[in-house]
């Protein structure tokens, strides 16, 4: 069993064999782990060299025999996608275009798979031009590797690329995609689910109360049974907007997402006050900044409120 020192030193040597394949620069790559780990709390990425360092090159650690089984990748594609939207503010501030990037897997039975990455720097430590540069330096690898493999595709990347989660979540839907179309059955399927339909709840901004009503009475004659809204920047302001969002759909479900926008202190007081109206949301999304776990337990420990990060 390889020491510690030695995955190390293999986990850094996969990682200068991607840079030199993909043509992407020490410095740009260093730069982009750098954001990444500058969002991540110490040592957060560092467990997973162990797992992948060990792995031999190109071995499937959990086989899955099948109708994949021999069928290579023989192409990959990466490619900018910017989108326009209504200006949607939130806590960290308003959103007015998504700038996103696209994977596209070919296999050498002409079946594709499709991915997608939507970086937030504030919140992974990425952005599109690091993405592109992510998945274009892991090109080389990829290719004709087969797709069974794909756990082990995907630990390999998450050894060399341990800050970059955003670049390796759309690599590993494109695989997954590519994987699932082989074998001829939904990915619902694969994760081993026998629902048929997915339910989704839809976000209200940060707005002001009135127009949260309004938008609420409309989601319910929609048919929504869950709204989710954004806070953060106003508990006065965060309070009247979910009152009035109760008001105009009384029997729905709320959610609540304040983007890392409160301090410990403040978020309690805010999810106290919620409760303090009978109001108990289904759950309050990223109370306070993700690295700050203390403050987390803090408010999960002083509230009955589920609270997700």
């Amino acid at each position: 069993m390889p020491n510690l020192v030695d995955q190390w030193n293999q986990m850094m040597s996969t990682r200068r064999t991607f840079i030199k394949q993909g043509g992407l620069t020490a410095g740009g790559l260093a730069t982009a782990t750098a954001l990444g780990a500058a969002v991540m709390p110490a040592g957060a990425g560092s467990y997973s060299a162990p797992v992948a360092a060990v792995l031999p090159a190109g071995r499937n650690i959990y086989p899955a025999p099948g109708a994949a089984d021999g069928i290579k990748i023989s192409k990959m594609f990466v490619e900018p996608l910017s989108i326009e939207m209504e200006p949607f503010p939130i806590a960290l501030g308003a959103m007015t275009h998504l700038d996103n990037a696209f994977v596209r897997i070919v296999l050498e039975n002409g079946i594709e798979g499709y991915g997608e990455a939507a970086p937030i720097m504030t919140i992974s430590g990425e952005n599109q031009q690091t993405i592109l540069g992510t998945i274009n330096s892991c090109r080389e690898f990829i290719i004709g590797q087969d797709i069974n493999n794909y756990r082990a595709i995907s630990y390999t990347l998450k050894s060399a690329f341990w800050a970059q989660a955003t670049a390796r979540c759309a690599i590993e839907m494109a695989l997954l995609d590519a994987y699932t179309k082989t074998l001829n059955i939904p990915f619902s399927r694969f994760l081993g689910g026998t629902e048929t339909r997915v339910e989704t709840d839809y976000t209200i901004a940060i707005v002001p109360a009135e127009q949260a009503k309004k938008e609420a009475i409309q989601l319910a004659a929609e048919g929504f049974r869950v709204i989710k809204t954004k806070v953060g920047v106003s508990l006065k302001e965060d309070v009247d907007r979910i009152l009035a969002i109760r008001d105009g759909a009384p029997d729905c479900g709320i959610l609540i997402d304040a983007n890392q926008g409160y301090s410990p202190k403040t978020a309690l007081r805010f999810i106290n006050e919620v409760v303090n109206h009978d109001i108990y949301p289904v759950m309050f999304e990223q109370p306070v900044h993700k690295n700050d776990l203390a403050g987390m337990k803090y408010v999960r420990d002083n509230t009955e409120i589920l609270v997700g990060a």
